[in-house]
């Protein structure tokens, strides 16, 4: 008996060259497929992560600008929109303050590259509304935004019209001259915001920011006969 145990143990065999090979073959398909899983999810948690970022900061600065632009008119028959505001350009006027009497401020809208930055003027002191003059040097400069292009195929991301035959239908040509400036009561923000960081190249991690803001006017309040859109 003690033979036959020994010579049954002897003939047990162990795993195969072949066999070992056919099971290191088939782990790393199986590591291969997670892998590609979870490169996979990590790219579209980035993804997400950066269009949420984009998104965020897009809106933030276009929330902005449309809220100075609806409280832009200032003061009776003063154009808030300037001359020479270009599709990547834009200038008006607006007021800041609590008290009983606003302040003016002159404010410039710049796309750049892709940042988008707005930089103040102060009044000077001694001009009234209509004649207001402003200081040269801005008194503050922030950025709004970075990674803004205009949405193809625009190469703007400002937009202004005026009214014609009772609706705010006509595109006004850019840079807007004195009397295109005056006639201005819509204006448009379009753009494209990209991430500003992101560990994937994925155009698809751009998000888009359109809007639009009314100034203070309606096709009833606007007086045909005057070019001033703040009456």
């Amino acid at each position: 008996m003690p033979m036959r145990r020994i010579a049954s143990l002897r003939d047990e065999r162990g795993t195969t060259l072949i066999e070992l090979m056919v099971a290191s073959a088939a782990g790393i398909v199986v590591f291969f497929a997670l892998t590609t899983v979870i490169v996979a999810t990590m790219r579209s948690s980035a993804r997400v992560s950066a269009r949420v970022e984009a998104d965020q900061s897009a809106r933030i600065a276009s929330t902005r600008i449309m809220e100075q632009l609806r409280s832009a008119c200032v003061a009776p028959r003063v154009a808030p929109v300037r001359p020479e505001s270009t599709g990547t350009s834009l200038r008006f006027v607006h007021e800041i303050g609590s008290g009983a009497v606003l302040t003016p401020v002159l404010s410039r809208i710049d796309l750049v590259g892709k940042t988008l930055t707005q930089y103040d003027y102060k009044a000077i002191p001694g001009w009234s509304a209509p004649n207001w003059k402003f200081e040269t040097n801005p008194y503050s400069q922030r950025e709004l935004a970075t990674g803004i292009a205009p949405i193809a195929p625009s190469s703007a991301i400002f937009a202004y019209k005026a009214y014609a035959k009772g609706a705010v239908s006509e595109v006004l040509p850019t840079p807007l001259s004195v009397s295109n400036a005056a006639r201005t009561v819509k204006v448009g923000v379009a753009f494209s915001a990209s991430p500003r960081n992101t560990p994937v190249a994925d155009s698809g991690a751009a998000t888009l920011i359109q809007d639009t803001a009314l100034l203070r006017l309606t096709s009833l309040a606007f007086d045909k006969d005057s070019a001033d859109p703040c009456m």
